[in-house]
């Protein structure tokens, strides 16, 4: 049964995003955050999944920014793990509620990955609070039961080349 997913990893190659994994843990008061610079697109945080996320339909997103910092543009993409994908996201979204776009051709999710930026983005913290996607598999509903005990971050950390 369909149902919203969250991711249960990460992969931040550049080093610069902080708190990754309360991008989902179910509480959209908490966040993930990165220093943007102005005007140039920021670095990518990848989200992944332990098991395939399949008959995806739609991912959701919450996000915000410092009170002296702008996001401009955002690009959210999926990927199926064998070289498809799909920019679901490419614009500037609200910001302070959850944000619903369709997935229209990369239906099995293996992860996927936010970066915010573009020519309008000015200098400060922008914020990723929950990115989630809905299909079948995986953790659903709510975080691994494992979080709230601490060997959630025991977990490995899948590396994406």
């Amino acid at each position: 049964m369909a149902d919203w997913i969250f991711p249960d990893g990460f992969t931040d190659i550049s080093g610069s995003w902080t708190d990754e994994s309360l991008a989902y843990d179910g509480d959209t008061g908490t966040y993930a955050w990165v220093l943007q610079n102005s005007n140039a697109w920021g670095n990518r945080c990848n989200f992944t999944f332990s098991t395939d996320v399949t008959n995806c339909t739609k991912i959701r997103i919450w996000i915000s920014s410092a009170a002296d910092a702008d996001i401009g543009d955002l690009d959210v993409r999926v990927y199926d793990g064998i070289g498809g994908s799909e920019i679901v996201i490419s614009s500037k979204k609200t910001e302070g509620q959850y944000v619903e776009a369709n997935v229209t051709t990369c239906h099995t999710v293996n992860y996927m990955d936010i970066r915010f930026g573009g020519l309008t983005a000015k200098y400060g913290q922008h914020r990723l609070h929950e990115i989630q996607v809905y299909g079948d598999g995986g953790p659903t509903g709510s975080p691994p039961s494992s979080f709230a005990s601490g060997a959630y971050f025991a977990r490995r950390i899948i590396q994406l080349g």
